[in-house]
């Protein structure tokens, strides 16, 4: 029987909200929205940050980009949407997941960027 599995590590970030980093169900794996750690930087900083993060999270899981299935974009500002798709486009490859991007007031104000991913885990 398939059940839900919390992804936990001393590798990952600890939410201080009530919610998981990742979990496993089967084969896949959800990634909670990750933020950049620092926020004076610019949309490209932020967003290889974020990119970092996640990769740091699908490889803890036995997974990598190369299986994302699905990815949800955040900007605080679609004006920045082409220096974000550059940084995006280094990590995901030729093979691109599917994605929405949109414009939306996040959690704190000095970030730019969040991302979650839906990503496959190979046998």
């Amino acid at each position: 029987m398939t059940r839900r599995e919390i992804l936990k590590s001393d590798k990952l970030p600890v939410p201080a909200a009530p919610y998981s980093v990742a979990t496993k169900w089967g084969n896949l794996l959800f990634i909670s929205g990750q933020v950049p750690s620092d926020t004076s930087q610019d949309i490209a900083g932020q967003t290889r940050q974020v990119m970092e993060k996640l990769k740091a999270i699908m490889e803890e899981a036995g997974t990598g980009y190369e299986h994302a299935l699905k990815a949800t974009c955040f900007l605080t500002d679609i004006s920045e949407f082409a220096q974000f798709n550059e940084v995006y486009r280094e990590y995901v490859g030729e093979e691109k997941p599917c994605r929405s991007t949109v414009q939306a007031a996040l959690a704190g104000p000095a970030y730019k960027v969040e991302v979650d991913m839906i990503v496959g885990i190979p046998d």
